[in-house]
């Protein structure tokens, strides 16, 4: 292939498929790492690890993460640098006979001392260094200030150099990452960051949503298409295109999920006849979640076939992420199906119809987190398929593994006509969870103005239901303005006041 040159004299990208121009920039990217690292060496550890040693050193010593969720170089020589240059000043101490004293002779042994020589940037001087760390932390330092090609750079428990390359930086932002300054890991999006946030460092809600607001804007804030250089313009699109295929492969359905998605029996047939007919022949059913998928989009002349003919599994668990431990109960009342509802838990679907030989699913199967079939109806709003759970043998007043009942699921979607159904129907509006959530802490962080003035108006939550939970000390207030409701946080906020005073909302 043939490079060009840009008026910069920036090499071209003509020629060069996506993976030769990726692998050139890591090549590249590598070489300035090394060099860099040798500069750092010099700089920190003066005539203890310079010229040709710091640069064998470098080259020999660095090397790619291994699992690049986040830094994608990492450099462990200094904690063994460290050592080395110990065990050279306890040799030293050893044989020195001006060091009578034993106290001052252990000291010297337990720290290294640099020497740097008398040069242009200054006088000769000695730096002591009493741990591993403490090394490692000053060429962390020297790191940052000579090279272009690095992003982050920290130190971790081992006293391994943890380097994030711009290179890296670009692509997982290509991809939609967000990074963690604390830690240096890079998550999907808004969302992961802020929970990352939470669940790893700590942090309260309100800081939480901060740090990931902060990271979005700065994803926004990156160089646009014609500031950027061909090479890196060309860089981006492979990643971009990358992690487009990567969630197409996700999201792509294999032929049996597809079949039952599409409610299309005799492709469902077919497909088990492919396999070799019986009970063999249906395999893939259960692999592939078919009965899950024919029960969610409501096609009960799939469920049929799929239960009936193929001997699946009525109530099977699903394994796969963000939707363990569901079963098809489950997913016909998340989107309302009362028909696939009613065939799932053994009940005729009209007058012509005969239950004789139904599946008898359970109405309050529940995933591991305790989320059950009603839950989800509440949630997403289908009054009758809720009606028909607690008519099927539902309870109304089960709670998660979190202490929330559906009374949380139906504030924070902001459904006032469900919340008042629910209240009619007996449920208790009141409940505070195992964080000390209650619904209208649920419907302020789901910025549910009317949901949260019609439970202090009409439903009589008080300065309880008010109080800073227990996870991070959070009132409706503040986790209404951490999601820029600001309005909707002074409302909350006067209630609280109101109520604390003795007054009435």
């Amino acid at each position: 292939a043939n490079t060009n040159r840009d008026a910069s004299g920036e090499a071209g990208t003509v020629g060069y498929s996506g993976a030769e121009l990726e692998a050139a920039a890591e090549a590249s990217t590598r070489t300035a790492l090394e060099d860099a690292l040798e500069c750092a060496l010099a700089d920190v550890c003066g005539e203890a690890c310079s010229g040709s040693a710091a640069r064998a050193l470098a080259r020999r010593a660095l090397r790619r993460a291994p699992k690049p969720q986040g830094w994608d170089y990492e450099f462990p020589a200094v904690r063994g640098l460290f050592m080395k240059l110990r065990a050279a000043s306890a040799a030293a101490a050893s044989t020195d006979t001006n060091t009578a004293d034993t106290a001052a002779r252990s000291t010297a042994v337990a720290s290294i001392t640099v020497r740097h020589a008398e040069s242009e940037f200054g006088p000769s001087k000695e730096v002591t260094y009493a741990t591993a760390h403490a090394l490692a932390s000053d060429v962390a330092g020297a790191l940052e200030g000579v090279s272009a090609v690095l992003a982050r750079v920290a130190v971790d428990e081992r006293c391994v150099l943890l380097l994030t390359t711009t290179l890296q930086q670009e692509r997982q932002r290509a991809m939609g990452r967000l990074p963690c300054a604390a830690c240096g890991r890079f998550f999907n999006g808004y969302r992961g960051l802020r929970w990352h946030q939470q669940i790893s460092h700590g942090e309260n809600y309100a800081e939480a949503v901060a740090v990931a607001a902060n990271a979005s804007n700065m994803q926004l804030a990156c160089a646009p298409h014609h500031e950027r250089s061909a090479t890196a313009n060309a860089l981006r699109a492979r990643w971009e295109g990358t992690e487009r295929e990567r969630r197409a492969r996700r999201l792509a359905l294999p032929a049996g999920a597809a079949a039952a998605r599409a409610g299309d029996c005799d492709a469902l047939r077919g497909l088990a006849m492919a396999s070799g007919g019986g009970a063999d022949g249906w395999a893939f059913a259960a692999e592939q979640d078919c009965v899950h998928w024919a029960a969610g989009e409501g096609h009960v002349h799939a469920l049929r076939v799929l239960i009936e003919e193929g001997g699946c599994a009525p109530d099977g668990v699903q394994r796969a992420a963000g939707s363990v431990g569901r079963t098809p109960l489950h997913w016909a009342a998340r989107n309302g199906h009362v028909g696939a509802l009613r065939y799932l838990c053994g009940d005729a679907l009209d007058a012509a119809d005969a239950s004789v030989g139904r599946p008898k699913c359970n109405p309050n199967a529940a995933t591991p987190d305790g989320t059950t079939p009603l839950m989800l109806a509440v949630w997403k709003g289908h009054r009758r398929a809720a009606d028909y759970l607690i008519s099927a043998g539902a309870d109304l007043h089960a709670l998660n593994r979190f202490g929330c009942n559906a009374a949380q699921w139906a504030a924070q979607a902001g459904d006032v006509g469900m919340c008042a159904w629910l209240r009619k129907r007996g449920l208790d509006m009141r409940v505070i969870n195992h964080n000390g959530h209650s619904a209208l802490h649920k419907a302020a962080q789901k910025q549910q103005r009317e949901v949260c003035e019609w439970l202090v108006t009409k439903c009589g939550l008080g300065l309880e239901h008010m109080r800073p939970d227990s996870h991070d000390s959070s009132t409706p207030g503040d986790l209404a303005r951490a999601e820029g409701a600001t309005a909707l946080a002074d409302w909350l906020d006067e209630q609280r006041r109101t109520l604390a005073g003795g007054g009435t909302p």
